[in-house]
């Protein structure tokens, strides 16, 4: 509001009753404001535009004013439209973000439930990977010196069933019980005394650091 207008006051333009709250600037705040209808507004300004034209010069007025307040109800409406196409469109996507994120903790609590349960766990997985590899070396030393591609499997069954361990933690499972015993190494330790062996304890220990 410039310093030196006569009046100043504010607008509730809402949908049910538009007003326009004035008062003389000079008696501000200490007199009681005038509300005036958006159409007494409008019918006023109107009023004051045509006084004194001729009949031609006030139909052009007229004509004007009518073509400003359909511009400016357009862009309104423009302006309206889309508002309501933003808050749809973050509804929306709020909706789809919750149920991604539903369908996804539904996901991961049922690979934890595999992971628990399912032909013992993954920890019993691990184990019985680590048994069989001592079995075939106690066993059949001749052949698994004979093909080295059978350790190399197993032993890729053996990161890829540990890094899975790691990675998602399961707080439920029929064997969980014996990863936390302080008397039992469950699952058992990579099987040897080999270098390679120790450098595999290693790396398990250093991934879950």
């Amino acid at each position: 509001m410039p310093k030196d207008a006569k009046w100043c006051g504010c607008a509730t333009l809402n949908t049910d009753d538009p007003k326009l709250w004035i008062v003389e600037q000079s008696n501000w705040p200490d007199c009681e404001s005038q509300g005036f209808t958006l159409s007494e507004v409008i019918a006023a300004g109107l009023h004051a535009k045509v006084t004194g034209l001729s009949d031609a010069d006030r139909d052009a007025a007229i004509a004007e004013c009518v073509a400003d307040t359909l511009d400016t109800l357009t862009r309104l409406h423009e302006s309206l439209t889309a508002c309501q196409l933003a808050i749809h469109g973050c509804r929306s996507a709020n909706s789809r973000k919750g149920k991604m994120f539903f369908r996804e903790s539904k996901l991961i609590a049922h690979v934890r439930r595999v992971m628990g349960w399912v032909g013992g766990g993954v920890h019993k997985r691990i184990d019985e990977n680590r048994e069989l590899l001592e079995l075939l070396r106690n066993k059949v030393p001749d052949f698994v010196a004979a093909h080295p591609e059978v350790v190399s499997w197993l032993q890729s069954q053996d990161d890829f069933l540990c890094e899975l361990a790691d990675r998602v933690p399961i707080t439920e499972g029929q064997f969980l019980s014996l990863t936390k015993s302080p008397t039992l190494t469950f699952p058992r330790l990579w099987p040897g005394e080999t270098v390679e062996s120790l450098e595999r304890q290693a790396a398990v220990a250093a991934r879950r650091v």
